[in-house]
């Protein structure tokens, strides 16, 4: 772990959530473009990277960035072997100290910028602010080049989320969007129960929001396609989160999930779009 700390620096509004695997060709530009962004915010933050076992120079690449003088304060943590995003998502969530957490994936498929609407939904009392590619606000742009990789993308996640809106979901339209709020100060406690190591971790997540009664609100965003950054590997991937949907389906029918909360069977799901108020977008 490499923590910089220079100076007396004021506690965190805002922790950064960034897990990386394989990412040194397109992280130090992406860094850069996430420091700039929150240079200029009026709040402070920090970012909290998570190594996810890389077998390129990504450490090396984080770690130079941490020591640029000009650079936020930064966690560089490594997970030592390829643990999944989940695995990740939870290291970040233990050691972020803001006031609230963003989990953005490292290629920035969603721009900096788009932490904003997230921050003002958390602000207006949500606990957790989730991005929503579905929502008639929502913008995807996309690069002529990634028009087949989106497309099957598209068809496979838009299956998988009719099964997870039909089994363990319902009213969620959009679970597996890259970019997510959390107020810490009531989901902290969360990342302790989080067993998916991999990418079920955001269903795994809202399914343990709902059982506590958190308050989740899905928020429009614009995304910038760009397949040749990311690192998912469609086939093997989603036949991963399969599985962890399958685990989760189980522990949900068994009722370990909600057991310390004296859960046993279904409940209602409290979806609010408010978020769509609260932001004006203009493209």
């Amino acid at each position: 772990m490499q923590t910089p700390q220079p100076g007396n620096r004021p506690a965190p509004e805002l922790s950064v959530i960034l897990p990386a695997y394989n990412a040194a060709s397109f992280l130090g530009h992406n860094l850069r473009r996430l420091a700039d962004f929150l240079r200029a915010q009026p709040y402070a933050s920090e970012i909290v990277l998570i190594d996810d076992g890389s077998t390129d120079r990504t450490r090396t690449v984080a770690e130079e960035f941490a020591r640029a003088p000009d650079s936020p304060p930064v966690t560089v943590l490594s997970c030592g072997r390829n643990e999944g995003k989940g695995g990740a998502v939870i290291r970040g969530l233990k050691a972020a100290t803001g006031r609230f957490a963003v989990i953005l994936d490292a290629d920035l498929e969603y721009a900096p910028d788009q932490i904003t609407p997230l921050l003002r939904a958390l602000h207006a009392g949500a606990d957790l602010a989730i991005a929503n590619r579905q929502l008639p606000e929502s913008r995807l742009r996309l690069h002529r080049s990634d028009l087949p990789h989106h497309f099957l993308r598209y068809v496979v996640g838009r299956m998988l989320n009719l099964g997870v809106r039909a089994l363990l979901l319902p009213g969620m339209q959009d679970t597996q969007a890259g970019l997510k709020g959390l107020r810490l100060d009531s989901t902290r406690a969360l990342a302790d129960r989080l067993r998916c190591r991999r990418f079920g971790v955001d269903v795994e997540l809202l399914l343990l929001a709902r059982e506590q009664r958190l308050s989740i609100v899905e928020v429009p965003v614009s995304v910038d396609s760009h397949g040749d950054h990311s690192t998912i590997r469609l086939a093997s991937d989603s036949a991963m989160l399969l599985r962890d949907l399958a685990t989760i389906l189980l522990r949900s029918v068994l009722g370990t999930l909600g057991e310390a909360a004296g859960w046993h069977g279904a409940l209602p799901l409290q979806v609010s779009s408010r978020a769509a108020r609260l932001d004006t977008w203009d493209y």
